[in-house]
């Protein structure tokens, strides 16, 4: 009796878990889908990483449900489909074979293109702020490209990451309870013809189930360089 009792409970497990899974997958909007969850700091940090160089994360929530439509927004990736049919416009040959050679790279994929070895973003996520971060420490570590011209030479770099939660306003889709904003810039430079930066920023709309109702700002970034 007791291991029928047993069978029971771990098919009504297993069914919850289903349903679970099913109602998860439901709050996700046509378009999108949930990756991993990147490894960010769960609050404000700021980093002196290196002479020149800033690193600032600051992940704001006032409350558990806040924290958890945080992760939420930060998982949220457009397929891979969406992005590579943004660049039917494009024209230009050099861009088209760096958007053809960056297609290529393996990974849940939330940038645009690849400047001088830095990925640009098409959409604001937990993963791309952590590549951000990771890849200002490294190119921190190293020396200016510029030094091998020019013995001595210094670089510069910063990256910011906001992520907060906030109560509707006028632009919100009807039902929306909370809203998730996501931002970053990153800025590099090693001389007055070396550099690049750019911002970007996502706005995530949850009703008050914690269903996604709209994301917008993916797109394609704008993007200064010299």
């Amino acid at each position: 009796m007791r291991t029928k009792e047993i069978s029971l409970a771990t098919k009504l497990l297993a069914h919850l878990l289903v349903l679970v899974a099913s109602a998860a997958s439901a709050q996700i909007p046509s378009g999108y889908y949930l990756g991993t969850a990147a490894t960010l700091p769960d609050s404000a940090v700021e980093e002196a990483v290196a002479p020149g160089f800033t690193l600032r994360i600051a992940r704001l929530a006032g409350s558990a449900n806040e924290r958890r439509l945080i992760a939420l927004a930060e998982r949220l990736l457009p397929h891979r489909d969406s992005i590579v049919a943004a660049a039917r416009d494009e024209r230009r040959p050099i861009v088209l074979a760096r958007l053809e050679k960056i297609a290529r790279r393996q990974g849940d994929r939330w940038w645009w293109d690849d400047y001088g070895d830095v990925l640009t973003p098409y959409a604001v996520t937990g993963a791309a702020a952590a590549y951000y971060a990771e890849r200002l420490r490294s190119i921190a570590a190293g020396p200016s490209p510029y030094a091998k011209y020019e013995p001595g030479a210094q670089h510069v770099g910063s990256f910011t990451y906001n992520a907060s939660a906030h109560p509707p306003d006028a632009e919100s889709p009807p039902g929306t309870a909370h809203i998730v904003r996501l931002s970053l810039r990153w800025y590099y430079g090693c001389g007055m013809l070396c550099a690049i930066g750019f911002d970007h920023a996502r706005a995530v709309y949850f009703d008050s189930d914690g269903r996604v109702l709209a994301v917008r700002g993916d797109g394609i970034p704008a993007v200064m360089q010299s």
